[in-house]
This record gives C-alpha cells, sequence and structure tokens, in this order.
C-alpha cells in the first residue's frame, strides 16, 4: 500500500499544481478499496458460505440459465418452494393475507380449508 502510494506521489508531474487531486486519488483508489475489501470479509466463520456450487459469475449462471434447460427447471424449482413458503408464513401471520391468498388461488384455499390457521 505504501509503495503503491509512493510511486503514484513520484509519478505524478507538476505536483504542486496537481495535489488535490492526488490525495483524491490517493484516499479513495489507494486507501478506500482495500479498506472497502476488508469490510466486506466476513467476520464470523459461520458467514462463509459451505456451499460452493452456486458460487459462480452472475453471467456465467445467466448464460446457464439461457442453455440449460435442467439448470432453468432446478432454478424454477427452487423460486417455487421460496415462493410457496413466504406465501404460507405470510398467510398465517395476516388473516388479511390469507383471505387475499385464497381469494387469488382455489388450490391455497382447499389447504387452508382442510388444515385451519395454525396462528
Amino acid at each position: 500500500l505504501v509503495v503503491n502510494a509512493f510511486s503514484f506521489g513520484f509519478g505524478m508531474t507538476a505536483f504542486r499544481h496537481n495535489a488535490p487531486s492526488f490525495l483524491a486519488v490517493l484516499l479513495l483508489n489507494i486507501c478506500g478499496l482495500p479498506v472497502l475489501y476488508a469490510m466486506a470479509l466476513p467476520v464470523d466463520p459461520d458467514q462463509v458460505a459451505k456451499d460452493d456450487s452456486q458460487d459462480v459469475d452472475l453471467v456465467v449462471r445467466v448464460w446457464q440459465l439461457a442453455v440449460c434447460p435442467s439448470q432453468r427447471r432446478a432454478c424454477l424449482a427452487t423460486c417455487r418452494g421460496w415462493w410457496y413458503r413466504r406465501l404460507a408464513d405470510a398467510s398465517e401471520s395476516s388473516h388479511l393475507a390469507r383471505m387475499a391468498i385464497c381469494a387469488a388461488s382455489p388450490q391455497y384455499r382447499r389447504v387452508f380449508r382442510q388444515t385451519g390457521r395454525s396462528v
């Protein structure tokens, strides 16, 4: 970090005229980016991802979804499961949400008529 700052400072021409820009670049690029990187690292070891199977670049993931039908089905199943869990949570916590969900979906109306509200 220090070597980078000195090399940038010695590489500038007309240092007296460009002192404000030198300080801005020094604070933002040379010092700021490593600090932001250190802040993004997980402090707690439990926060580290245990499963790296979904740890791919966004462009690669979108390409896989566009090209591979099995990837699309797996992603759709995951999203559908997440959505159904959220709907169930909402219907159990709010009577108004339960009425709206039952009005929108006959399948949920049948399920809630059989099980009732668990809250």
